[in-house]
C-alpha cells in the first residue's frame, strides 16, 4: 500500500508537471506579454540566499524554503526546518515570505508557507485624472501546503495554494504545484511547475495566474579535502505571459568552527535584467552566517533607476535526525563532532575488516560530506564493516545493514 501511494504521488506530480508545460507554451513568450498575468507577488524570490543566487534554486535549494522553489526538494529535510524573510522594495513596497517543514516517519515531509505583499497608500482619481479624495491599501497574500517523499535519490513534491489579491475589490483563487530533484550528489537536477490553475477574476475580467516551468541544475564540491565548500547553480524560467529567462548562481561557503560557516553569494537573472530598468538590474549579492542551528542571510538586488531591493531571513533547525534508522536504542544526544578533522587521515582501515565505533555516538552520511543526508546514528561499541576508505572519512555497513561514511576518527580496530 505504501508503494502504491508513493507510486501515485509520482504520478501525479509528472502529470502537473506536464499540464504546466501544456499551460505554459499555449502562453507568449514575447516581450510584449509581460504583465498579461494577475498575482506577480508569486514570482517574487524567497530566501535571502536565494535571491542572492539570482533565484537559481530549482536543484540547490534547502530547507523549508523549498515549498516555493522545488516541493520535490523538501524531501531532503531533517527534523524540522523553519524560515523568515523580510524584504524591502522600492516605492515603499514590503515582501513577507515565511515556512516550515517537518520531516515524519511516515508521511514523508509536510510542509507550510505564506507569502504576503504590501504595496502602501495609492491615491484613486477618476476618469478625468483628478484626486477623488480616497485611496487602495492594495495587498496580495497566499498560503502554501505541500508534501514530499523520495524514492531512491528521486525527491518529489506535490503543493497546494490559496491566493488572495486586493485592490479595490478581492479576488481569490487555487493553484498547485509540483516538483521533481534528482539527488546525484555532488550533482542534483531538477524540474517543476508552479501556479498551476484558474486566474484571479476581479468582477468581469480574469487574469491568468503566473504558471512557470522552472529546470535547474546544481553542483556542490565536497568538503572532504577542504573547509571551503561551492554550490554552482543555473535554471531556466519559463513562465506563462513573458518571456523565458535564465538565472545563475555561486555561493562560497568556508567553515569557520565545527558548527559554523560563513558564505558570499553572487547571481545573476535574465528576467530582472531585460526589465529595461538600466543599471545593474539582473545582478544579486549576498552573505549569510550559519551557527550551528540557525542562520541569517542578506540579499541585495538592485533595480537600476526604479531603486534597490534588500532582502533578510532567518532560518532555524531542530532535530537534524529526521527519519535517523537507530543502531539499538534511542540516542538522547547528539553525535559529538570531530574536534581535530586533520586527524581523522591518520587512521587507516583494512577494506573487509570489521572496526568499532570509538567515543560517544557517531553520524552515518551518505556520502563523505558532513552536510550530506544523516543515515543512522551509531552508538559506541557497534561493530562496523569497512568497505573503503577516502582522506578523513571510511565507507561502511553498519549493523542494520546501513551503507554509508563516518569521520575515521570515530572509529577503532576491533
Amino acid at each position: 500500500m505504501n508503494f502504491s501511494w508513493r507510486t501515485f504521488g509520482l504520478l501525479t506530480c509528472l502529470a502537473l508537471c506536464g499540464a504546466g508545460g501544456s499551460a505554459v507554451f499555449a502562453g507568449d513568450f514575447s516581450e510584449n506579454a509581460l504583465g498579461t498575468t494577475g498575482a506577480q507577488f508569486l514570482e517574487l524570490p524567497a530566501q535571502a540566499r536565494g535571491a542572492a543566487m539570482g533565484s537559481a534554486q530549482g536543484a540547490a535549494v534547502e530547507g523549508a524554503g523549498a515549498i516555493y522553489y522545488n516541493p520535490g526538494a523538501l524531501a531532503g529535510v531533517r527534523g524540522i526546518s523553519a524560515t523568515f524573510m523580510h524584504a524591502l522594495y522600492f516605492q515603499d513596497v514590503s515582501y513577507d515570505f515565511a515556512a516550515v517543514a517537518l520531516r515524519t516517519k511516515t508521511q514523508g515531509t509536510i510542509a507550510f508557507g505564506a507569502q504576503y505583499l504590501a504595496v502602501g497608500s495609492v491615491g484613486m482619481v477618476d476618469n478625468t485624472g483628478n484626486s477623488t479624495g480616497d485611496s487602495l491599501a492594495p495587498r496580495d497574500l497566499a498560503f502554501s501546503a505541500a508534501n514530499a517523499r523520495a524514492i531512491g535519490r528521486l525527491e518529489y513534491g506535490l503543493g497546494v495554494k490559496y491566493i488572495s489579491s486586493r485592490l479595490k475589490g478581492t479576488a481569490s483563487a487555487y493553484a498547485a504545484d509540483a516538483g521533481l530533484r534528482w539527488n546525484a550528489a555532488p550533482a542534483a537536477f531538477s524540474l517543476g511547475v508552479s501556479n498551476l490553475g484558474p486566474g484571479l477574476k476581479f468582477r468581469e475580467e480574469t487574469s491568468p495566474l503566473p504558471t512557470t516551468i522552472r529546470v535547474g541544475s546544481s553542483y556542490k564540491t565536497s568538503a572532504e579535502l577542504s573547509d571551503t565548500t561551492w554550490v554552482f547553480a543555473l535554471d531556466g524560467v519559463f513562465p506563462k505571459g513573458a518571456a523565458a529567462g535564465a538565472c545563475a548562481g555561486i555561493e562560497l561557503k568556508n567553515e569557520l568552527t565545527n558548527t559554523s560557516n560563513m558564505a558570499f553569494r553572487f547571481g545573476y537573472n535574465t528576467r530582472a535584467g531585460a526589465g529595461g530598468a538600466g543599471g545593474l538590474s539582473g545582478l544579486t549579492g549576498g552573505a549569510g552566517l550559519d551557527l550551528d542551528w540557525f542562520s541569517v542571510d542578506y540579499a541585495f538586488a538592485p533595480f537600476g533607476s526604479l531603486g534597490d531591493s534588500h532582502l533578510l531571513s532567518l532560518s532555524v533547525r531542530f532535530g537534524g535526525g529526521g527519519e535517523t534508522r537507530l543502531a539499538s536504542s534511542p540516542v538522547k544526544r547528539a553525535p559529538a563532532p570531530v574536534k581535530n578533522r586533520e586527524d581523522a587521515a591518520i587512521k587507516y582501515f583494512e577494506p573487509g575488516s570489521e572496526a568499532v565505533v570509538a567515543g560517544d555516538t557517531a553520524m552515518l552520511h551518505a556520502y563523505p560530506d558532513d552536510k550530506s543526508e544523516q543515515l543512522e546514528v551509531l552508538e559506541a561499541g557497534i561493530e562496523v564493516e569497512v568497505q573503503s576508505q577516502l582522506g578523513k572519512w571510511t565507507k561502511v555497513v553498519s549493523e542494520s545493514g546501513t551503507t554509508g561514511w563516518l569521520y575515521s576518527l570515530q572509529l577503532n580496530n576491533n
